[in-house]
């Protein structure tokens, strides 16, 4: 919490993600001086890294997720119904989607969980972590490139927009070691 005093320090620990769907690794230092007008100068220090940025009530200091923005629960339902959905229709990838153990319904249910456990929401993902969903399926690099398009599809279907998009897809490629070959 940044006080009112003008030149007020304060040393805060927040957690910091490894890398997407993976679990909390590390804690950060960060010193914020409280500047005129609200603004907070922040500099943040982890693993000899150090970053410095202002922080502008209203423009970056929001508690609004992408869970939020994407309309929540419902809104990342319809986007993992839209994804599976393309995959039905993607050539490359029905022979999987036509032959899973799981059921659409079953699909959807987990695809929207991820999301939402990535996204900010508050639900638990209740599938198996990423490389043993995957193991055994030798999933190639051309299966895994169209994944990401119809992802990137159907976030583009239902208006995220692009720094949303652009984060979702991150996090999407970050697994494609735990994904592929195997």
């Amino acid at each position: 919490m940044i006080e009112s005093s003008r030149d007020a320090v304060h040393r805060v620990t927040l957690r910091l993600y490894e890398r997407p769907f993976n679990s909390i690794t590390d804690s950060a230092q960060f010193d914020c001086a409280l500047l005129t007008k609200g603004v907070a100068d922040v500099t943040l220090r982890t693993a000899g890294l150090s970053i410095r940025i202002q922080l502008v009530p209203g423009v970056l200091m929001t508690t609004e997720t992408i869970y939020d923005r994407v309309g929540g629960y419902d809104g990342l339902k319809r986007i993992a119904t839209d994804i599976l959905a393309l995959h039905h229709a993607n050539p490359v990838l029905e022979r999987r989607y036509g032959v899973s153990p799981k059921n659409d319904e079953e699909l959807i249910k987990l695809v929207t969980e991820l999301l939402a456990s990535v996204t900010g929401g508050t639900e638990t993902y209740t599938g198996m972590n990423m490389h043993d969903a995957h193991t055994g399926m030798n999933i190639n690099h051309e299966e895994f490139l169209e994944v990401l398009t119809d992802i990137s599809k159907a976030l583009k279907k239902n208006d995220v927009s692009q720094a949303d998009h652009d984060a979702i897809m991150n996090m999407n490629f970050g697994l494609m070691g735990e994904v592929l070959a195997h």
